[in-house]
C-alpha cells in the first residue's frame, strides 16, 4: 500500500518536473530621454533553460509611454 501510495504521488509530479523556464538577461531597460514621435528600438534577450518548449505569447510594457511591437 505504502508502494503504491509513492508511485502514484511521484506519477502525478511528473509534470511539474518538467518546465519551460524563461531566463532574461535583463528585465529592466533605461532609453534615456526620447525625443517627441522619435523611433527608439531595444532587444531583449531571452533564453530557456528547461526542458520543454517556451511559449510567448504577449509583450507588454509597464507604462503608456512606450509600446511593443513583437516580432516573433
Amino acid at each position: 500500500m505504502k508502494y503504491a501510495l509513492h508511485l502514484i504521488l511521484f506519477c502525478l509530479s511528473l509534470p511539474l518536473m518538467s518546465q519551460p523556464v524563461a531566463q532574461f538577461s535583463t528585465t529592466e531597460r533605461n532609453m534615456g530621454d526620447i525625443g517627441w514621435l522619435t523611433p527608439t528600438t531595444t532587444t531583449f534577450e531571452v533564453k530557456n533553460t528547461g526542458d520543454q518548449p517556451l511559449l510567448i505569447l504577449d509583450v507588454r510594457t509597464d507604462c503608456g509611454c512606450a509600446i511593443a511591437i513583437w516580432e516573433n
